[in-house]
């Protein structure tokens, strides 16, 4: 099962697995976590996945009675970046622990904070007809026994506490001992290699902030790892002006964090942006703020949101607020923004960051393909639509000018009906540009 985490935050994934009516293992090769899936009375089983911003991931679900086969196609992988063999060797320790009735359950997060302790509890439990004895304990983590011997039926659990220094340093947490039990001598081993993140993480959507107003809003968003509420501050600085946010993350929590600061002339002002825990610095970056002149459109400002009915491969919905009306020189997909070519209707919605009192809406059209008529409408604060004007175009035209009354709306759409693009192109929309005042 591969998964792909599009998201600027590290994100984890429940996943429900049913019907696989006997016992599973997953693990994942490129960091040598490994789970048995037991089914609940109700053949569920579940596990959760964790992948870093902007990452893919991989999960293997392999029912128990195929591990041989699977282990021998680890020794000869030559991917899962190097830890093929580490994978083996911990799914041939999954054999040997289920021939003896021996069930191993690391509760240790695939997720680990750097800087501070991370718990790491391993339950070992007797499923077999004799006693278990657990001698020579070797890991890189600091573990306590609660008890050395296990009886049919009962479980011992180790404790302990791993930093990230350390094992990093020694490449990932290690774990083995030997069990004593019926006669014969079981060796288990573990190796997996966490995923270490800070415990906030702080993420800015973009570095460059363009503002029709004297106040710039920079947005931050964290994501505390943390069992317990951080305090925390932010600080930015503009030649000679500064300022400071103090706020507190819940445990867990996730929120956004609104600078604001003062931009007074025109142009583009680098703006510094530091984010502190106590002493520890969690983010640092310089955003590039720009005050747009006067009279420049609405939806030039970088917290509008936009959205779209569909987009033709290759496209995106980036060229219909950048400003860039002349496109000579231009690559194509990003010159415009072009609609799937269906017979369906296709629209274009801008969202404003506040409501705006509106009364004009240029529409730049991509190489004279303007849609020969449709609707500009307006999405009040009731969350109401309202047609504010419709538009025609009997040739083809390079711009059109749509006025109407003056509305306050939080978000203004573009509206094609359908088949009615250009003349050569009807079941498109294709736009450069979206311009509203």
């Amino acid at each position: 099962l591969a998964l792909r985490n599009d998201n600027d935050l590290l994100k984890t994934t429940g996943l429900v697995v049913n019907g696989l009516g006997k016992d599973w293992i997953c693990y994942n090769p490129f960091n040598g976590c490994v789970e048995r899936l037991r089914p609940d009375a109700a053949g569920i089983s579940r596990t959760d996945f964790t992948l870093r911003a902007n990452d893919v991931g991989l999960l293997v679900f392999v029912c128990m009675d195929r591990l041989p086969d699977e282990i021998e196609f680890l020794k000869e992988w030559k991917a899962a970046r190097g830890l093929a063999p580490l994978n083996a060797g911990n799914l041939e320790s999954l054999v040997r622990e289920n021939e003896s009735g021996i069930l191993y359950q690391g509760f240790h997060p695939e997720v680990s904070l750097s800087g501070i302790p991370n718990k790491l509890n391993i339950r070992i439990a007797n499923e077999g007809s004799s006693p278990i004895l657990i001698h020579d304990i070797e890991s890189n983590a600091a573990l306590s026994l609660t008890q050395p011997q296990i009886l049919p039926g009962e479980a011992a659990v180790l404790e302990g506490t791993y930093q990230s220094a350390d094992a990093l340093e020694q490449g990932g947490i290690a774990f083995a001992c030997r069990c004593e039990t019926g006669g014969k001598q079981i060796k288990i081993v573990r190796f997996w290699k966490p995923l270490f993140t800070k415990p906030v993480e702080v993420v800015a959507e973009s570095l460059e902030i363009s503002t029709l107003q004297a106040n710039a809003v920079i947005d931050l968003d964290l994501h505390s790892h943390l069992d317990r509420t951080l305090s925390f501050r932010i600080e930015w600085s503009r030649g000679e002006e500064k300022g400071v946010l103090e706020k507190n993350l819940k445990p867990l929590e996730s929120r956004t964090a609104s600078l604001v600061v003062p931009v007074a002339s025109a142009g583009t002002n680098p703006v510094h942006v530091s984010a502190f825990s106590r002493e520890t610095l969690l983010f640092e970056e310089t955003f590039a703020v720009t005050r747009l002149p006067e009279g420049s459109s609405l939806a030039r400002d970088s917290r509008v949101r936009v959205s779209v009915d569909s987009t033709f491969s290759g496209y995106n919905i980036e060229p219909l607020t950048d400003g860039v009306i002349d496109v000579d020189g231009v690559a194509w997909n990003n010159a415009a923004w072009a609609s799937e070519e269906s017979p369906l209707p296709h629209w274009v919605r801008i969202t404003l960051p506040e409501t705006a009192c509106v009364s004009r809406v240029a529409l730049h059209w991509s190489e004279g393909n303007s849609s020969r008529c449709g609707e500009v409408r307006g999405i009040l604060g009731s969350g109401e639509s309202v047609v504010l004007a419709p538009y025609t175009n009997e040739n083809a035209a390079a711009k059109t000018e749509v006025g109407f009354k003056p509305t306050t709306v939080e978000a203004v759409e573009v509206y094609q009906p359908g088949r009615a693009g250009s003349e050569t192109r009807p079941n498109l929309m294709w736009l450069r540009e979206i311009e509203i005042h």
